[in-house]
């Protein structure tokens, strides 16, 4: 392993700072932002573990959570309108992100295995059983940042994710009725952390934002 490389890497990403186009009361890197969705991945896997044994693999969970944004040392923070515009933006910035993870993982140097899994674990970080967790995680994190800069701090600039985020938590909960559904307490569990988590977005949109509500509206209009 090439260790500077490695120490390269973590500060990178405690360099980039998620939401570009927003100013916060209280930045975040994209750093924060992974350790974050890794421990609520690691609660949210234990918790499912206890009321259904053996449901999903936490060492998947974890390895899948704790890389799931590492390609934005390389392409930056994106916002999420820009990225997924189209299926052929899409494409574009799926084909970007993969080839910056491997230059990523060729420079630190780890062994060809755990190179290779890292890769994957990118690759699907967001798909099977263990993947929608960290989906789950990586849309909580989303929420508790709204919650702070629109909520705590008053910070209107936020307003417009709230509505975002509550788009995906729908999406979440229909895939997790189809994930689990032989496992109706994990079910439960996970939709009433999620409807939670819509009741708090429902408070950050409700909220008026009179700078950027007026830039959409404008937008709109045109």
């Amino acid at each position: 392993m090439n260790l500077i490389k490695t120490f390269a890497v973590f500060s990178g990403l405690s360099s980039v700072n998620r939401y570009s186009m927003v100013h916060l009361g209280n930045p975040e890197s994209v750093l924060e932002h992974i350790g974050m969705v890794a421990m609520l991945s690691s609660f949210l896997a234990r918790e499912i573990n206890c009321r259904d044994h053996f449901c999903v693999e936490i060492q998947t969970v974890m390895g899948k959570a704790l890389v799931h944004d590492i390609d934005e040392l390389i392409v930056g923070d994106v916002p999420r309108p820009t990225k997924y515009a189209s299926k052929q933006i899409r494409a574009m910035f799926k084909d970007i992100e993969s080839r910056g993870v491997l230059r990523v993982v060729t420079e630190m140097d780890w062994c060809k295995e755990l190179s290779s899994e890292i890769i994957r674990d990118h690759a699907y970080a967001k798909s099977g059983r263990e993947g929608l967790i960290v989906g789950i995680a990586d849309s909580l994190a989303v929420v508790y940042k709204v919650w702070e800069e629109v909520i705590v701090r008053n910070n209107m600039g936020m307003v417009r994710q709230a509505s975002t985020v509550k788009e995906q938590l729908v999406s979440l909960g229909a895939k997790v009725t189809a994930e689990f559904v032989d496992e109706e307490e994990v079910v439960e569990f996970l939709h009433d952390i999620i409807h939670e988590a819509m009741l708090l977005m429902e408070k950050a949109a409700a909220k008026a934002d009179p700078v950027h509500g007026a830039i959409v509206e404008e937008m709109v209009t045109e």
